[in-house]
Parts: C-alpha cells; structure tokens; sequence
C-alpha cells in the first residue's frame, strides 16, 4: 500500500514498526555522539561545537530508579537515552506512549513531575534530584481529575 497524501495517518499495524524504529533511532543516536574519534575531526576546525555539558553529572528518578542526566536536557531526551519504554498511558485503553513531536504540540510525552501530573517531558529541563513518574492515566489535581 502506498500513501501518495504525507497526512494520511498510518494504520494501526505500523505502529509497533515505528516505535522500534524510533528506539533504535535513538540508540544509534547515542552511539554516533559518543564515537570520539568520529567528532574529533569536526570539533578541530570550530564547525561543529557541542552545546552544553556531554558528560552526565545529574540524577534524576524516574519511577525511583535513578537516570544519569545532563545539565540542560530536557526530560524526554533524558529518558529517551536511559531506554525507559512508556512516559504515559492513555485515559480510555491503558496504551503505553513515548514522545512523538518532541516540540510541545502532541502531548504523548507528559509524565507526572515532582508530583504534578500532565507536564509535558519534551518542555522541562531536568534538575538534580528531580522525581519524574510515569502519567497512569488522566492528570489528577489533589484528588481531582482533569
């Protein structure tokens, strides 16, 4: 089947394809920024400098196990690096989701932060210490759901 229209969603049976897909993605991510002797012709003409810090000096908990971050990050990178397989789960079906837009416009990346549900991961820089956990679910506010 071929999709002539980019808008036409994708059916249902891509999506475990696609979130492999992203997965690995990330994976070799990871690798391809860690290969030191790949960067160092880059880093020595002053083209490509890395932004931030690239060792990771925080901890952060997700779900009470501790993640190695970096200063800057946001919290979807962060947990997306670490491998974690679910920021959420949907109100209606339970379906676990990870980051899709990784800009702030589809909300499949909010996780409950600091104890406040529906922030979304893609947005928030991680602090040291910060406790992040997976959003079960709706958003609740002191017993109240959103």
């Amino acid at each position: 089947m071929l999709i002539d229209n980019p808008s036409t969603p994708l059916p249902r049976r891509f999506l475990p394809c696609l979130t492999f897909a992203r997965r690995l993605f990330v994976q070799n991510l990871e690798r391809l920024f860690n290969d030191n002797a790949l960067w160092g012709d880059f880093l020595g003409d002053g083209m490509f400098v890395p932004v931030g810090v690239t060792q990771a000096t925080l901890t952060v908990y997700f779900d009470g196990q501790p993640i190695a971050a970096r200063q800057g990050e946001t919290i979807a990178s962060c947990l997306l690096r670490a491998g974690v397989e679910k920021f959420r789960t949907t109100p209606v079906s339970g379906s676990p989701r990870l980051p899709f837009c990784m800009i702030g416009h589809c909300f499949e990346c909010v996780v409950e932060i600091e104890g406040i549900g529906g922030r979304q991961a893609c947005l928030s820089l991680v602090e040291e210490g910060m406790h992040i956990r997976t959003q079960l679910g709706a958003a609740e506010l002191q017993g109240i759901k959103l």
